[in-house]
């Protein structure tokens, strides 16, 4: 697909309000209204719609129109399982080595958290800035085992992570609290070369989601596919 800066501002925008949420799964959206939403021809929201069809954020049912995809559970699960041995992997490189400038970036990030967490109001805004502190967290341990390429990668197949965590975390104080609390802990294993505890954590902070969401998963089971 050629490069065009106004699809890519469509593809950014609808994309953005699907991973977060504002437009939920199997919510109709239709190209008449996103063109007058942004102002601009058919012609890039045809082509923003083809590229998020094809990455499963939305759907064309015939005689229907076109969907916000369901979140899949499947691709949930396996998303998971590469982030536990990848990541896992890559930390136990790490534990030995890490520097003490890459523990003050990581401690740089866990602090901005935690001001995000001295509020008293979890708005919609505060909720997205802690979850992109996460992504960044996560992101920059790979990054200090050279391995930028490999986050990249498995962010362009977790989108349907994205939204469940979104999903499950969204404006939870007490959820976003336990992220933050898991990230310390990380920080204090690499900090003492705790590799045993280390594994431990990563299991709990990835898998704990979706085992402790069970009753809202149930009560939205339309928003997920496989289920």
């Amino acid at each position: 697909m050629q490069k065009n800066p106004t699809m890519n501002i469509v593809y950014d925008n609808v994309k953005h309000d699907i991973i977060y949420m504002i437009l939920k799964p199997n919510d109709l959206i239709s190209e008449i209204e996103i063109s007058k939403k942004y102002n601009v021809s058919r012609t890039p929201v045809r082509d923003a719609f083809k590229k998020l069809v094809s990455e499963d954020l939305l759907e064309v049912r015939p005689q229907r129109g076109t969907f916000v995809s369901k979140i899949d559970l499947d691709a949930i699960n396996d998303i998971m399982f590469m982030r536990d041995k990848i990541e896992v992997s890559i930390v136990r490189n790490l534990v030995n080595r890490i520097s003490d400038i890459q523990m003050l970036t990581l401690l740089s990030i866990l602090k901005k958290q935690e001001k995000l967490l001295d509020v008293h109001n979890i708005t919609s805004e505060v909720s997205e800035l802690f979850l992109s502190l996460d992504n960044e967290f996560h992101e920059t341990i790979f990054s200090f085992e050279g391995k930028t390429r490999v986050w990249e990668l498995l962010s362009n197949i977790q989108v349907h992570y994205l939204r469940f965590r979104v999903f499950i975390d969204h404006c939870d104080h007490q959820i976003l609290t336990g992220i933050y609390n898991d990230h310390l802990a990380i920080f204090e294993c690499l900090k003492f070369k705790d590799i045993s505890k280390l594994e431990d954590i990563y299991s709990k902070h990835l898998y704990n989601g979706v085992k402790n969401q069970t009753i809202k998963i149930f009560e939205n089971a339309d928003y997920f596919k496989n289920f």
